[in-house]
């Protein structure tokens, strides 16, 4: 009897720990106030000096001059700039990663690796896009095709399935009539 109760309120917690949401553990990195960054993250390789560079462009590809660009790291807001007549930016004496870079309504999570310890996929510099239009993600707001092909679906399917056949099974043997 003791180790019923026990199962039952192990149980008991588990369902709770899925119907709560998880903690994040990964290091918040905020950019600006009132901004949020997308669903990309882009993995960006410093040149041999430390230097972060980028351009901003506006939707048709054109150059944005004096474009005001943020860099934060670790909650902090690290560095600011000003895009010259290029549209091109540049924070110096960095070292590598995780930074979160914007301008305007365009946020970008950046993995920043030296010249030295960057993934063959890593990028030379950053492209930022002002007025972009709609955000790439937006947060709480997955469409429900989506949904049905996510981890979370599939991992409450399978619980729900482990649920509810043993329940299923133990009704069943019990509807049968006894045999006299």
């Amino acid at each position: 009897m003791r180790f019923a109760k026990f199962g039952y309120r192990l149980s008991l917690l588990a369902a709770c720990g899925l119907l709560l949401p998880a903690p994040a553990w990964a290091e918040d990195v905020a950019g600006p106030p009132g901004r949020t960054a997308g669903d990309r993250t882009l993995d960006v390789m410093l040149d041999a000096n430390g230097t972060l560079s980028g351009t901003v462009v506006d939707p048709q590809n054109q150059p944005v001059a004096g474009a005001t660009i943020w860099l934060a790291a670790g909650g902090d807001q690290r560095a600011s700039a000003l895009s010259d007549r290029a549209g091109e930016f540049r924070f110096t004496a960095l070292r590598g990663g995780i930074f979160r870079i914007a301008t305007g309504d365009q946020t970008t999570l950046c993995r920043v690796w030296t010249a030295t310890a960057a993934p063959p996929g890593a990028r030379p510099s950053v492209l930022l896009v002002l007025g972009g239009g709609e955000p790439v993600a937006t947060r709480g707001q997955t469409p429900i095709p989506s949904y049905f092909r996510s981890d979370a679906f599939l991992i409450g399917a399978v619980i729900a399935g482990a649920i509810a056949i043993p329940i299923a099974i133990h009704n069943f043997r019990n509807d049968q009539p006894s045999g006299s």
